[in-house]
């Protein structure tokens, strides 16, 4: 897919998916210490690889790339503030708060 000569990915974009893999790769690590305490994957959709680092973060790119390639970039900051709040679930979990 080729981007129009007129659209250029800016630095906003480009950082708000690297957070945007980020947040997925320490949600994918914290899931994993989760799971080792007995705690259960909820979400159906990613029970099978919840915890596999790789492949959260292989997804993670591809959706960011994606929604930047078609102008939608600030749709990822909407992404983040979603994941972080899954990211301090998940932490408050590990920590014993939950």
């Amino acid at each position: 897919m080729r981007l129009p000569s007129s659209h250029s990915i800016s630095r906003v974009a480009v950082i708000s998916g690297l957070i945007f893999v980020g947040l997925n790769i320490v949600d994918a690590w914290l899931t994993k210490q989760l799971l080792e305490l007995g705690w259960q994957e909820v979400n159906p959709f990613v029970v099978h690889y919840g915890a596999n680092i790789l492949i959260k973060g292989f997804l993670a790119s591809a959706v960011a790339l994606v929604l930047v390639a078609f102008g939608k970039a600030k749709l990822v900051w909407v992404l983040n503030i979603c994941m972080s709040a899954v990211v301090f679930w998940l932490g408050a979990g590990v920590l014993g708060f939950i």
